[in-house]
């Protein structure tokens, strides 16, 4: 059988987006950055009859087409209209109030966002009814990642037993610096492009690739979009340690002398006899617990002849491995000094070497780091930010041969670019199973379905001074549950009139709604309250007595469905629901209801959580509430 899985698109920006430079043209007269010029949806079918709409724009500013076409960095005339280019500050304030330009951005600069995961979330390849093997691996489903490019030599991203590359793809695959297009892409990496204009626009200078080492083509340096990739959509997730395993051997710990005992056994500054290490695993205690610490033990005991290292060090979610293959193992000060007292104690004490083991299907508490993202939401309150959680802390996968944390291919990295790959990769099989879901539908299966409680039952913890409860500001919807997402019962849908709710209620005009939505747009009198965007989540930012929103559900499951509404309300306040039970069949596939929410105690408060769950028989779809009352500012606003 043909196994196809997703295939990717490498969109390679090198150092991602510039920010504020110091170019000076003869064309201009005054300092000049990179704007982003975004006029909406394409109002022109022919991709060059765009770019010339593009550069009759920018001529009515800055005086000809001929300088219009220097200052051009970029045209956008596929997906949507719009272009780049560089301009001062009068000459961008003057585009912005031309008719149909909808905003003129300025150009910034954005910084890279830096187990078992795929076991941990229900979609390893043993469990033959997951979302995993019912999309049949993300069959045909094209991926794309927009980050530092990809390192294409990497095993994870072999084609091998793939079938053809989708026939509606339509991109391309670019050469460059160490990057042949004709032999990198292949069934997996079906497209890759790299982009560096916006740099050279912004700075005026060539990339030194002397001191920040970097390619001129989709090859990736940094590693970090290659772990991306390789996260969303590569081949099965390797253990940290495959070297060869030994028998039981010694087992030492480097003594000290002197006033200080214990220097020599710290591990940021071993002293090693070379007699007493060689061929023998060295326990060390750090209380620096860097990698470059950790890696720099690990070279000393090498060097010195030893064959492992045992690191003891205050106990954090950060894993930290050695290079070139080398074993060594982590454990916290209590376990490290029992081996200590062992060595100690015993004439010949011994150790022996394996090779990493993973126990699956073992209960994993979880808890959210303390890196990740948090609201609210300083856009727009109303809307519940983050959306949703998934695992993102000691993630392993292929990286570039020059990332500095690599050993055989592939690292250890952390943050929220890892967790977002995990995402990208669920989407694309929910994708593959139900090929007619918008994006809206997509992410609210992941929400309504998403886990508050681990493994074994146990709420999730927040990292953080102190340690506390998580709640959705932490965590969103929950911790990411793609086999339920698969089949939600119910789910809170977006078209297109739910986003020009959206824009109204956030202040947009007609003008800049109709550009975006390619068709005449009018926004109520009065204005509309984001707390009827049909999101799949209510948060109310300031609550001063009650409050009455609509949302909507869409029946996905069996055609004849009955839910009952199971309110959690926010302590403080009442929640009600009508109707509070929902009846579908095959002729009703929509119901709205209406939500009232009520304080209970006029005091002020911070935000205070609760949840709002359709249940039947067979799905339980769960909505997040947050609620902050405001009662002592409605009654300064009343005087």
């Amino acid at each position: 059988m043909v196994n196809r899985r997703p295939s990717f698109v490498i969109v390679f920006v090198l150092l991602v987006l510039i920010g504020q430079g110091l170019l000076l043209t003869s064309k201009v007269e005054a300092k000049s950055n990179v704007h982003i010029v975004y006029l909406g949806e394409r109002q022109l079918d022919d991709p060059k009859r765009v770019t010339d709409s593009h550069h009759d724009l920018l001529a009515t500013v800055v005086g000809s087409k001929e300088i219009a076409s220097d200052l051009m960095v970029y045209s956008y005339r596929h997906g949507f209209s719009g272009f780049a280019a560089k301009l001062t500050e009068s000459q961008a304030q003057k585009l912005s109030e031309l008719p149909g330009v909808v905003r003129v951005i300025p150009n910034s600069l954005h910084r890279l966002q830096t187990t078992r995961s795929w076991d941990f979330l229900g979609l390893s390849s043993n469990y033959p009814t997951s979302v995993l093997q019912n999309s049949k691996m993300g069959d045909g489903v094209i991926i794309g990642v927009f980050d530092t490019g990809i390192w294409p030599e990497s095993k994870a991203f072999s084609d091998k037993g793939l079938g053809p590359i989708p026939s509606r793809w339509k991109g391309a695959c670019k050469s460059g610096d160490s990057f042949n297009a004709a032999t990198h892409c292949n069934r997996k990496i079906i497209g890759a492009r790299w982009f560096i204009d916006g740099f050279l626009a912004e700075y005026g200078q060539p990339l030194n690739t002397t001191e920040d080492p970097e390619f001129l083509s989709p090859r990736d340096a940094n590693g970090h979009g290659t772990h991306t990739s390789s996260t969303a959509s590569g081949s099965y997730g390797q253990a940290i340690f495959t070297g060869k395993k030994n028998g039981f051997t010694g087992l030492t710990y480097p003594e000290g002398t002197g006033l200080d005992p214990t220097s020599a056994g710290a591990c940021q500054s071993l002293l090693l006899n070379s007699t007493s290490v060689a061929g023998k695993v060295v326990l060390c205690f750090a209380s620096v617990t860097g990698r470059v610490a950790i890696r720099l033990a690990a070279a000393t005991v090498q060097e010195a002849g030893g064959i492992g290292l045992i690191v003891a060090k205050n106990p954090t979610d950060a894993l930290i491995e050695c290079s070139d293959g080398f074993p060594c193992i982590e454990v916290d000060y209590e376990i490290g000094t029992r081996i200590l007292y062992y060595i100690r104690s015993t004439k010949s004490p011994t150790v022996k070497l394996s090779h990493s083991r993973t126990f699956v299907g073992e209960p994993l508490s979880a808890k959210v780091a303390f890196f990740s993202s948090r609201g609210p939401s300083s856009i727009a309150p109303e809307i519940l930010k983050p959306d949703i959680t998934a695992p993102g802390v000691n993630i392993l996968a292929a990286t570039s041969q020059m990332d500095r944390w690599m050993d055989g291919g592939y690292a250890i990295h952390s943050g929220t670019s890892m967790a977002t790959p995990h995402v990208s990769g669920i989407v694309a099989l929910l994708k593959a199973v139900h090929p007619d879901w918008s994006p809206a539908a997509i992410k609210s299966a992941l929400i309504t379905t998403a886990r508050t409680k681990d493994a074994s039952g146990f709420p999730l913890f927040a990292e953080g001074s102190p340690q506390k409860l998580a709640n959705p500001f932490d965590f969103g919807g929950g911790i990411i549950n793609p086999n339920g997402a698969a089949d939600p019962g119910l789910i809170y849908d977006m078209g297109l009139l739910d986003y020009i709710h959206y824009l109204c209620a956030m202040g947009y005009n007609n003008s800049a709604i109709t550009r975006f939505t390619g068709q005449s747009t009018a926004c109520p009198d009065e204005k509309p309250s984001i707390l009827d965007v049909n999101v799949p989540s209510i948060t109310i930012s300031s609550l001063r007595d009650s409050v009455t929103l609509t949302r909507t559900v869409t029946n996905v499951g069996s055609p004849k469905s009955i839910y009952r509404a199971e309110i959690e309300p926010p302590i403080g306040s009442t929640v009600t629901v009508r109707p509070h039970i929902l009846v579908f069949n095959s002729r009703t596939k929509k119901i709205s209801f209406n939500v009232t929410i009520s304080a209970v105690h006029r005091v002020n408060t911070g935000y205070l959580f609760g949840s709002l769950t359709w249940r039947n028989e067979r799905n339980a779809v769960r909505i997040p509430l947050s609620v902050k009352t405001d009662i002592l500012q409605s009654y300064a606003d009343d005087n």
